[in-house]
């Protein structure tokens, strides 16, 4: 199974990406904030991407990004930002910080699925508005 982590400070969204990914075939990990997610990368073996929810309390997804951006041994990670604002500004901070791809909530299952595999598979997602 394709390891993904996820950071997510929602329980209830949390259970359905694991839910809709575990169907997929993904064996996902789920980290309660920006903290627990970067050390997990840090720590155990590393994922083929991570999603990220952008608002979370402490350590937000933006801030977790640019950290693994600036990162030498994660910089190259696929990221697919979750976000339920998504206004532009924040859309064009996502794109500058280096986002793989963007899905703004409440989110389809089946494009969530798509992207997610398309990142794994290498393909760029597109960051949608």
């Amino acid at each position: 199974m394709t390891r993904i982590f996820y950071a997510e400070d929602d329980g209830d969204i949390a259970a359905l990406v694991m839910l809709t990914l575990g169907f997929a075939g993904f064996d996902v990990q789920v980290f309660g904030d920006g903290e627990a997610v970067l050390q997990g990368l840090r720590d155990g073996p590393r994922p083929a991407a991570l999603i990220c929810d952008v608002m979370m309390p402490g350590k937000d997804g933006l801030t977790v990004l640019k950290e693994l951006r600036a990162d030498p041994e994660l910089a190259d990670l696929p990221v697919l930002m979750l976000s339920a604002l998504a206004q532009e500004s924040e859309r064009l901070q996502i794109r500058e910080a280096g986002a793989s791809g963007l899905l703004t909530k409440p989110f389809d299952c089946d494009e969530l699925t798509a992207l997610v595999t398309d990142l794994v598979e290498g393909r760029a997602a597109e960051v949608n508005s």
